[in-house]
């Protein structure tokens, strides 16, 4: 029945991804609601943001032009591989992607976000993409699977920090000495989430549950936000962000970021069985079930399904789904198509 609803009061986006996640509709019905999607002025203005442009600033940032926030929430509206628009939109970058020095030093973290979003996309199949995942989780399960969480050292043993930093702590150099950092950040958990699934194993398996397993400790948990500085040449220092902050682990009275975030981050989470078992996951989908209606529909407060002009994906700055978000039945519908599709991810 709820998908019924979901079919029949959705706007485009919510449609075709209720037909072809929840419900299994035929091929010729779900033609017809790519076509609507692919048409709808919302998706018609993100597919219109994309730029031929692989540079730092324009691969990560909060702009809503930026790769990362693009294609985020293309992704989210329904658009994958195979759709032709997206296609062509994507191939600047699926080639950028495969044209880099093998070498991870300088733009690791440009290609990992590239990389982790392509995968999302579907683009499982491209080379490049599949060799970032499979370096990412070798070195990110090799340093993981020791449980060190004395990441920083004494900045005085090191040239002298910048004022503006002086008051971030410096993570140990040697753990990104080659350019390729060793600790986990959010992108990192979006390949891991989707990994190709013909490279999956048992062996593979135990890598990223250590991954996992790894962010979930309460040692982690404490670590400050962003990680914090490191030093990247003889004497140039960047911000190291991204670190897998989780909004709520230790109680859940959840500040204006936290609600932004959650269920992005759940619907991210979902994915790992270990996560999924952890108590964290539990309070969150349970806090998140409150909202459920007698109707058994769910209508989230909105600051859950955040929108807004500038953001990041990734931090739950760009939730919405439908064309007019102003009624609460929009509201509703996004509310309840998310928690469906978690318990999906779930059962997955």
């Amino acid at each position: 029945m709820t998908v019924d609803w979901l079919l029949e009061h959705g706007g485009p986006a919510i449609r075709y991804r209720t037909a072809t996640e929840l419900a299994g509709l035929p091929p010729n019905h779900v033609a017809e609601l790519e076509a609507a999607l692919l048409g709808s002025p919302l998706v018609q203005a993100w597919l219109h943001r994309f730029q031929r442009d692989a540079s730092f600033n324009a691969v990560h940032g909060a702009k809503h032009t930026c790769f990362e926030n693009v294609m985020g929430k293309l992704t989210q509206l329904g658009c994958h591989s195979g759709i032709e628009p997206f296609d062509v939109r994507t191939a600047y970058f699926r080639d950028w992607l495969e044209h880099q020095p093998q070498l991870f030093a300088d733009v690791y973290f440009s290609r990992t976000m590239v990389a982790a979003f392509l995968l999302r996309a579907g683009y499982a199949h491209d080379p490049a993409v599949r060799a970032i995942a499979q370096r990412r989780l070798q070195v990110l399960s090799a340093f993981c699977a020791q449980k060190d969480y004395a990441i920083y050292v004494d900045p005085a043993d090191y040239p002298s920090i910048p004022k503006a930093y002086r008051d971030q702590p410096l993570v140990d150099p040697a753990l990104y000495s080659d350019g390729d950092m060793a600790l986990p950040n959010w992108y990192d958990l979006y390949l891991l989430a989707h990994y190709p699934q013909d490279l999956h194993s048992e062996a593979v398996q135990a890598q990223i549950d250590t991954v996992i397993d790894y962010i979930l400790q309460p040692d982690y948990q404490r670590l400050p936000q962003g990680y914090g500085i490191g030093l990247f040449a003889p004497r140039r220092y960047w911000v190291i962000g991204w670190c897998v902050l989780l909004p709520g682990y230790f109680d859940f009275d959840l500040d204006e970021q936290g609600r932004h975030s959650l269920l992005r981050h759940l619907l991210l989470l979902a994915h790992f069985p270990t996560a999924r078992a952890h108590p964290w996951f539990k309070a969150a989908q349970e806090h998140l079930e409150g909202y459920r209606t007698e109707r058994e529909t769910y209508l989230l407060p909105r600051p859950y399904l955040s929108e807004a002009p500038n953001g990041y994906w990734i931090a739950g700055n760009f939730m919405g789904l439908e064309e007019n978000r102003r009624t609460e039945q929009a509201i509703e519908l996004e509310s309840t198509f998310w928690l469906l599709r978690l318990r999906q991810i779930m059962q997955e």
